[in-house]
């Protein structure tokens, strides 16, 4: 799978458990900027509502640039597209444990079909980001050192 567009501070403000792969319901134009790169994940988040519809809310993709006629919203709400179990797993876990629901990456497979890779997350606090700061650059430190 090709990676279009990665929430690089996902791993760095979470801690990611469990991984989902859903479809998002998109424009034509949508998914030809997503395809050039100009598209942005970080601050958005996912919401199930009591339709029991998972939305991708705040995620930015950029209006295409070579579109004359009709363009689409830049940070709209869009519909994903899951399982009813997997959406109820996901409901359970932001419901009961209060654990998050974050998008990871835009990826897109070999038929050209846009994926949104999301992840059930539990926030970190300060002390686990020094924590994984400190293994960053213990491990940058090595790799420099050793070579490996």
């Amino acid at each position: 799978m090709k990676v279009y567009s990665k929430n690089k501070r996902a791993k760095f403000d979470y801690e990611l458990m469990d991984k989902y792969v859903a479809g998002i319901s998109l424009l034509g134009t949508e998914v030809k900027s997503i395809k050039s790169g100009n598209s942005d994940l970080t601050g958005s988040y996912i919401f199930i509502d009591s339709n029991n519809n998972a939305q991708w809310i705040n995620g930015y993709i950029k209006k295409y640039e070579f579109q004359t006629q009709g363009t689409h919203e830049e940070k709209r709400t869009r519909q994903l597209l899951l399982n009813k179990k997997e959406i109820k797993k996901l409901k359970d876990e932001t419901q009961l444990k209060r654990n998050t629901i974050v998008p990871y990456a835009i990826l897109g497979d070999k038929k050209g079909i846009i994926k949104l890779e999301i992840f059930v997350a539990k926030g970190k606090n300060k002390a686990d980001k020094r924590e994984s700061i400190k293994e960053r650059d213990s491990k940058r430190e090595s790799k420099r050192y050793y070579g490996y």
